[in-house]
């Protein structure tokens, strides 16, 4: 976990600079809960990688089923992560009646 804490280090203390369109930051533009989300997914499947790697540079230290756990415990953060950035990417498409709103509006401004 320190690595997640480096890492966002020179995000956080960045210095600010505001549009004075909009009144938010230049990187906070693109930043949403789901943006956030899917990175911390990734980073704890980032941590979780290299503690398996370390298992299993070290197998003949550990009993089968701590491997057995501990490869269950990798896959459910890579599951888990491809669940949520898969929600976040059907919420992001058009629903059914907005597609047929848009479609209907452009029709009729040509």
């Amino acid at each position: 976990m320190p690595r997640i804490a480096v890492a966002s280090w020179p995000l956080s203390t960045r210095a600010f600079t505001w549009d004075s369109h909009s009144g938010w930051s230049g990187w906070l533009s693109h930043v949403n809960a789901s943006v956030l989300k899917v990175k911390r997914a990734t980073a704890i499947i980032g941590s979780s990688s290299i503690h398996l790697l370390k298992t299993f540079i070290n197998a003949q230290n550990y009993s089968e089923k701590v491997l057995i756990a501990q490869t269950a415990i990798h896959i459910t953060f890579l599951l888990s992560a491809m669940a949520v950035a898969s929600t976040d990417r059907l919420m992001m498409m058009p629903r059914g009646r907005d597609k047929d709103r848009d479609r209907d509006s452009q029709a009729n401004s040509h």
